[in-house]
């Protein structure tokens, strides 16, 4: 009788010790506790980016949220090992920091120094970017690094576009280089005045003019050469107001009729507009097209037939 109640009692003992230990929680430990803070800190730099996590990884950020509240609520139960938890929630933070990242849009700093040149000098363009794989600049300059610098030389104002493409999207900035009118020498001084004999007054025909200027292979860049042949175009429009322009680029005959078509019309319309920078002429009165490689003049099986054939002609009248 005495073994039964002694058994009873020890039941009894063992069961209350038993539920009062799996009724009870613990406070997490200082280790754990850093644990939880660091990814913490990792949701939250995620969530604070310029597009945030909610945009960029919602599924992942609502993951990493919930292995985070797991893992700690599991830290506080006393049977339970904590560590895998905590890996757990912090492989899944990181994986909301690098997907949000990834997402983040390209950032571009872009300018030309100096902005404006005299003919002849060169200019530098200096760029800088964040979150940019791939960037390019127009102009022939081509790919380049996503942050550095490049000396150009225009010899027209020129734009210079800097595209950038980054996992989160493409933009594209524009810095100019404008390029100073050179001075105009000043007029020669009038003829001495003289008696002219009474003629009969006749309509004097109008002046005419006509000349070309040449471009290097694939260029559409107004060469330091023929600035002077040029020049001869501007005194001439200002001597003669209502003078009319016509313009004809062409290129040799190298290179696909699409390609050298456009070519052609650029070569046209950088000579157009040298001369407006130049002299003041009405836009109905200067005009510019492109006929690729179509009326060579010199043969396109030789070098200096194809230096030839590289043209614009400029007739006026």
């Amino acid at each position: 009788m005495r073994n039964r109640h002694l058994i009873l009692l020890v039941s009894i003992l063992l069961a209350t010790f038993l539920v009062a230990g799996c009724g009870s929680h613990r406070a997490l430990t200082k280790g754990e506790t850093d644990q939880a803070n660091a990814i913490t800190a990792k949701i939250a730099e995620a969530e604070g980016m310029e597009k945030g996590a909610k945009i960029c990884a919602p599924k992942e950020l609502a993951a990493a949220k919930a292995n985070l509240d797991g893992a700690r609520h599991e830290a506080t139960e006393n049977w339970e090992t904590t560590q895998p938890y905590f890996v757990t929630a912090d492989k899944s933070a990181d994986l909301v920091v690098a997907k949000t990242k990834a997402c983040q849009p390209p950032v571009l700093k872009y300018s030309a120094a100096p902005a404006a040149i005299s003919p002849g000098a060169c200019a530098t363009l200096t760029w800088s970017s964040r979150n940019v794989q791939k960037a390019e600049i127009d102009q022939e300059v081509g790919a380049v690094p996503p942050s550095g610098t490049k000396q150009v030389c225009p010899t027209i104002t020129t734009d210079y576009i800097l595209t950038a493409t980054g996992t989160g999207g493409t933009v594209s900035e524009t810095a100019t280089v404008t390029v100073k009118a050179p001075v105009a020498a000043p007029p020669p001084p009038p003829p001495p005045m003289a008696v002219a004999p009474v003629v009969v007054p006749v309509v004097a025909p109008k002046a005419v003019m006509s000349l070309h200027v040449n471009f290097d292979t694939n260029k559409y860049t107004i060469r330091p050469a023929d600035l002077a042949e040029l020049q001869k175009a501007v005194e001439f429009v200002k001597q003669n107001p209502d003078v009319k322009i016509q313009l004809v680029g062409y290129t040799d005959s190298r290179g696909n009729a699409k390609y050298n078509q456009k070519l052609s019309e650029k070569r046209a319309e950088s000579v157009k507009k040298y001369i407006e920078g130049e002299a003041t002429i009405a836009p109905e009165k200067i005009t510019s097209e492109g006929k690729g490689e179509a009326d060579p003049v010199g043969d396109n099986k030789t070098k200096e037939g194809q230096f030839l054939n590289r043209r614009v002609e400029l007739f006026l009248k």
